[in-house]
């Protein structure tokens, strides 16, 4: 019998302090402006917010092919005056919305574990993801993030509304989630490496 072990996807921690005031109602994307990083369902999600705290802000970083559409969705949803697409970004400027966004929201579909999301967690974000997708290997929902089923933007706007309302909730989620992402460094996933050959080297 084969004995299995994951060592998850890690992202680099140095320098990252996380420690920067959140806005409130903030919420962030960080992806490639494509089909299968869902963003239409970040922003049909977000118009939701939005009309329940007009505070509400998202911003999208990153850069592709279908942002003239994204940016007439906005038009058409009328939110285009509180939805902000910043183009590509310089890793530290993306670190830096990040620790400053309440929500880090990306509903992808046929997707891995993106290091976005735990940079996100890292930066005490309360991450929603896809409960179908790589995402849900570590995150337990409403524990250190949330998950929904793909597409279901009216899910995603519920439970970032009862964080905003709970802000409580909320703060557990974050620093829940930000446990996790400490575990999931580079620093981290090199020793589970060693650990792994030494117990081959051990058994051979």
């Amino acid at each position: 019998e084969t004995e299995i072990r994951v060592i998850h996807n890690g992202y680099c921690s140095e320098g990252l302090t996380g420690d920067a005031e959140k806005v409130e109602c903030s919420c962030l994307q960080v992806s490639n402006l494509i089909e299968l990083k869902q963003i239409p369902v970040t922003i049909r999600a977000f118009e939701k917010i939005y009309r329940k705290h007009p505070k509400a802000r998202l911003t999208i970083i990153g850069q592709g092919p279908d942002r003239n559409e994204l940016e007439q969705l906005c038009e058409d949803l009328g939110i285009s005056n509180v939805v902000t697409f910043t183009g590509q970004l310089q890793h530290q400027d993306v670190i830096a919305h990040m620790a400053r966004t309440q929500f880090y929201i990306q509903p992808s579909v046929r997707e891995g574990l993106p290091i976005s999301y735990l940079e996100a967690m890292g930066m005490r974000c309360v991450i929603v993801g896809t409960a179908t997708e790589g995402i849900a290997e570590i995150v337990e929902h409403e524990v250190n993030g949330i998950l929904v089923q793909p597409g279901d933007y009216d899910a995603i706007a519920e439970h970032v509304c009862t964080c905003i309302a709970d802000e409580e909730k909320a703060t557990r989620i974050a620093e829940e989630g930000k446990k996790t992402a400490e575990l999931l460094t580079w620093h981290h996933n090199a020793q589970k490496l060693v650990n792994l050959f030494v117990m081959v080297n051990k058994n051979s």
